[in-house]
């Protein structure tokens, strides 16, 4: 498959949320028993130039936030954004901020699904209203006639051109301006019916214009041509109608065409220019005698089976699920109805610049980019022969979103040329130059130690110096990669319980990732994809292996065409798995329980689901807890004789047999004959007895691992 560069890349999303056990315990009132508040103080640097933009001046720049003083500023709002996306990655977040829209496509080119779709089902010309009484969308199929952009200039005495937009046209020939005409009976190949005579025939209606027709093969001049919509029909209506009704206004935005001084696309104008008794001209795609989508244009474009909800559910409903609460979430906050809202426990101030300040205006530079639409990069496209979208209407593909969208961190920030004169599309920023430095506090409440240490893992980028952060304007181009310092004094943290604190990052950082190592089934947190993908977005090394810049235009088309996806990301020398050793599905210990029982639906086989997965990771840890007294008691034995030491662990493999998963217990009856061995080497440097050597090796041939068996060595062992 022909590979697409372009200045983001993704990390996948997790299959899975992680919930944490004490979730249903959080509150603002009710301190936790091992609860901390504090203050960490911090230094913030810039090692690419930075643009944390408030507004626009006159000049079209757009200038550093500033406080009363002048001084430059980054708010605390922009930072606790950044920290919350990259805790939700790190901590297999929700995937929730983001829009529930459905999109729409018009795909013209050979073989492809929407002219397959188009020749069985020919759309149909009709009018939207609102019935502001009922509340609805009303549905009224017409007729229609097409009508010649000369015939309007002769006889209206009005100049349409197809260069105009829609919004244009109606600016010269309003929709609420009735015109007569004669219709023909149909003509030619297609058997075209056409409006003539205007102004003068037997038949009442309107004309309708659609955007610019971009020139193929041909006459231009044929495709000079507008509609005459007339004979309109009774009204019906439906819960469909009004979806469709909603997408139509989504998914058609175009440029942005000024009239009477006020700017308009061209779903904006529709709405704001309806007819009083019509409405809004469509045309409406059928299928099975109800509406699929509505359109601007003869050939409307059609609405995608699936919205991006539907595609993130596909993955995991508890990214969507209210009766699950992430971590992030109940670090930073979120809105739940009913009283299940959480306010932040953590607060960020602005952080103010420490240094002299040096600034820059860049050159006019344009930021935008390729919009969920573009399916080789919002879509995870596994199978060149098997091209992911949002769904067609016939499809019964599950596709996956890519996932949280990531600028990588650049060592250097270079300014990209606009592709024309466009001022519409142009920025210029002001920049401060590298190694400025702003100082701020982030302020806590009421923490778990395991939050406190995923917010410390997270600012540091896992205690690294190496990893960067990127914040403000101009990302795309390297703009804003920052590193925090972090001043972690434990005198300005306090413990509920009143006991003396003794932390430091890396002790921190270490923490936090065991923590997340006991969240997995198996497996380190550190080697999952989305652990692979965010660290190596955030080292300034990945633009040594991969290119991050935007294509041209005009290889969008190409890009369309070939069905091209995104690169995959190197790293090191390796091509990053966004789907090798992902985290297996883990159920919280907290779903369901305390108050968050009532936002279960007791009917609901989702919720039944979940409440199974909660008491399979309660065995899961508890499994996983008497392992660690294992390793626990292990470390003890560092520092005892030989004898006893060699004792310990046998008795430590066997008192384990029932924590081991079956590689271990393949292991166990090795590490045994391995301890027997280290007996019979005191024995034979006569630090053991002979007999005692004996009977150690007859209970070694016994040992199959097996309850009976652990018995009698258990048994054995205490009784010498």
């Amino acid at each position: 498959m022909t590979q697409v560069h372009a200045p983001y890349h993704f990390v996948p999303l997790s299959k899975w949320v992680y919930m944490p056990d004490w979730a249903h315990l959080v509150s603002h009132d009710v301190p936790f028993e091992d609860g901390l508040s504090g203050v960490i103080k911090y230094e913030l640097t810039n090692h690419t130039p930075l643009c944390v933009g408030d507004s626009k001046d006159q000049q079209n720049i757009l200038r550093f936030a500033r406080n009363p003083k002048g001084q430059p500023i980054v708010p605390g709002s922009s930072l606790k954004g950044m920290i919350r996306s990259v805790m939700d990655i790190a901590s297999f977040g929700k995937f929730n901020q983001v829009d529930d829209f459905t999109l729409s496509y018009r795909d013209i080119s050979s073989n492809s699904a929407y002219l397959d779709l188009i020749s069985k089902h020919k759309p149909v010309p009709g009018w939207i209203k609102y019935d502001a009484v009922k509340g609805i969308w009303l549905f009224s199929q017409c007729q229609v006639a097409k009508l010649h952009h000369k015939d309007i200039d002769k006889n209206l005495g009005i100049s349409i051109r197809n260069e105009e937009s829609a919004v244009k046209r109606y600016s010269k020939l309003p929709l609420n301006q009735k015109v007569r005409a004669t219709i023909s009976e149909p003509r030619g190949m297609k058997k075209n019916r056409w409006a003539e005579n205007l102004g003068q025939g037997d038949t009442e209606g309107h004309c309708v214009f659609t955007n610019t027709r971009i020139l193929g093969r041909g006459d231009p001049e044929s495709y000079n041509f507008s509609y005459f919509f007339f004979a309109k029909q009774e009204a019906v209506t439906s819960d469909q109608i009004g979806e469709q009704v909603k997408n139509l206004f989504a998914n058609h935005r175009s440029v942005e065409e000024t009239v009477g001084g006020v700017k308009y696309d061209q779903s904006e104008y529709m709405l704001k220019h309806t007819h009083p008794e019509h409405g809004i001209p469509v045309f409406a795609l059928m299928m099975q005698g109800k509406v699929h989508s509505f359109g601007f244009a003869n050939m409307p474009r059609v609405s995608y089976k699936n919205s991006s909800h539907d595609l993130i559910n596909h993955l995991s409903n508890e990214h969507m699920e209210d009766a699950y609460f992430s971590l992030s979430e109940l670090m930073f906050g979120t809105l739940r109805e009913n009283g299940f809202g959480l306010k932040s426990r953590v607060y960020f101030s602005d952080a103010v610049m420490a240094n002299r300040e040096t600034s820059i205006v860049s050159s006019p530079l344009v930021l935008g980019g390729p919009k969920p639409s573009f399916l080789g990069a919002y879509i995870e496209q596994p199978d060149p022969e098997n091209y992911h979208s949002y769904g067609y209407h016939n499809s019964k593909e599950t596709a996956k979103v890519a996932g949280w969208k990531r600028y990588p961190v650049r060592q250097e920030f270079k300014e990209n040329s606009p592709p024309n004169d466009n001022q519409n599309v142009q920025t210029k920023l002001e920049l401060l130059t590298e190694n400025h430095t702003f100082q701020g506090r982030i302020s806590f409440h009421n923490l778990k130690r395991e939050e406190l240490a995923a917010l410390v893992w997270v600012l540091t980028l896992n205690g690294s110096t190496d990893h960067f952060h990127t914040l403000g304007h101009g990302k795309p181009l390297g703009a804003g990669a920052v590193q925090f310092d972090l001043q972690l004094n434990s005198d300005q943290i306090r413990a509920n319980c009143g006991e003396t604190l003794n932390m430091t990052v890396q002790g921190l950082v270490e923490e936090f990732t065991a923590h997340m190592n006991e969240q997995l089934k198996q497996g380190q947190w550190l080697d999952t994809p989305q652990l692979k993908h965010l660290l190596a977005l955030s080292d300034n090394y990945i633009g040594h292996e991969n290119e991050f810049f935007y294509p041209d235009l005009k290889d969008f088309q190409k890009i369309k065409n070939a069905k091209a996806s995104i690169d995959s990301l190197s790293y090191q020398g390796v091509n990053l798995s966004r789907t090798e050793r992902s985290p297996e599905k883990m159920g919280s210990l907290s779903f369901g329980r305390g108050r968050l029982s009532t936002l279960l639906d007791e009917g609901s086989n989702y919720h039944a689901e979940m409440l199974e997965l909660a008491e399979e990771a309660k065995e899961v840890h508890e499994k996983k807890r008497q392992k660690s007294e294992q390793l626990s008691k292990a470390q003890k034995l560092v520092d005892a004789s030989p004898f006893d030491k060699a004792c310990g662990e046998l008795q430590l493999i066997v008192d384990g047999q029932e924590v081991f998963n079956s590689t271990e217990q393949k292991n166990a009856a090795k590490q045994i004959r391995n301890a027997l061995k280290t007996f019979k080497s005191l024995a034979e440097s006569e630090e053991l007895t002979p007999e005692q050597v004996q009977k150690l090796l007859v209970t070694a041939n016994q040992i199959t691992i097996k309850p009976g068996d652990v018995q009698k060595l258990t048994k054995w062992l205490n009784q010498q």
